[in-house]
């Protein structure tokens, strides 16, 4: 009988063990910034998240393969691999349908109370948009420009963009000086709102060229045309589609890109990410790196700040 009694004790013993075992789990789980912010207990005011509120929400993005994207915290950032030590990390504030977030986002915090936590769901439609084949690029990698250019001296411009340019009225005759401009100009002509200028360069002189990595001397001066020879000195720029190698003949500058897989680039349609490349052509999709993805945010409610 004894013996009974101390296994019906130690099946209890056990079977209590095992249920303190599993509801320790699932409280660490469910309280885990691995599936959602941490927190305290939910505000049952009945108060909830509406359009026109502004909240504090942390967060945890992950794709439906687990994959973590994106987060608020700098400590999970780090331990998966997609630390940005230019972003500021910290629970963010939004205005709930003013368009900061996503639309599923935005959806998905509305409903939620103060201290609460909610996994959110977000399709393509409602995220980054489906992803679409029309948007990949093929671009050259070798550009070839002439060394020698033509410029003409003389611009027209509208008197507010003048004084926004070079912060003074435009009195003619004067000498003035752009915000970036590399040469002075000498205010031509002020016509009604138009202000005519013309640039004043000397042959034999360099100036840092604009939109280019290097300087250009002027050859000669023709009336309102100067003749300018660039003259780069570097072995590798940095372009709009990442580093570039730079080949200088008499005639000719020859600018190679130098691609990297990966690379987020800009390009007139928008910024895009290198896919591949070859010795003649850099493959460039356009696409949201999320594009055709479901997104799933685990979002934790810090702050709530009513709209009336």
């Amino acid at each position: 009988m004894k013996t009974g009694r101390k296994l019906l004790i130690n099946i209890a013993v056990i079977l209590i063990v095992i249920i303190g075992i599993a509801v320790y789990f699932r409280l660490t789980t469910t309280s885990s910034p691995e599936n959602a912010p941490a927190g305290g207990p939910t505000d049952d005011s009945g108060i909830t998240v509406e359009t026109g509120d502004r909240v504090t929400v942390d967060y945890l993005g992950r794709l439906e393969d687990g994959t973590v994207f994106d987060t608020s915290n700098d400590g999970y950032a780090k331990k998966y691999g997609i630390y940005d030590k230019n972003k500021q990390y910290g629970a963010m504030t939004v205005t709930v349908g003013k368009g900061d977030l996503i639309n599923g986002f935005e959806r998905g915090l509305l409903g939620m109370k103060l201290k609460e936590q909610r996994r959110i769901r977000v399709t393509p439609e409602e995220g980054y948009g489906r992803y679409d084949p029309t948007k990949i690029r093929t671009m050259p990698r070798l550009k070839e420009i002439n060394r020698t250019i033509d410029m003409g001296l003389e611009v027209n411009l509208p008197a507010k963009q003048f004084i926004d340019v070079f912060d003074k009225e435009p009195v003619k005759g004067d000498i003035v000086h752009g915000k970036v401009s590399p040469w002075a100009y000498t205010v031509v002509d002020v016509k009604g709102d138009t202000v005519m200028i013309k640039a004043v360069v000397t042959a034999g002189e360099s100036y840092a060229l604009p939109k280019t990595a290097w300087n250009a001397t002027v050859l000669r001066v023709n009336g309102n045309t100067a003749v300018l020879r660039q003259d780069p000195r570097e072995k590798l720029v940095d372009t709009e589609l990442g580093n570039a190698a730079l080949n200088v003949t008499d005639s000719k500058i020859r600018i190679f890109l130098m691609p990297r897989v990966g690379e987020v680039v800009k390009t007139k349609d928008g910024k895009g990410v290198i896919k591949a490349f070859d010795d003649k052509s850099v493959t460039i999709d356009l696409n949201h790196p999320l594009a055709g993805k479901t997104l799933l945010f685990d979002a934790y409610i810090t702050g709530l700040v009513k709209k009336y």
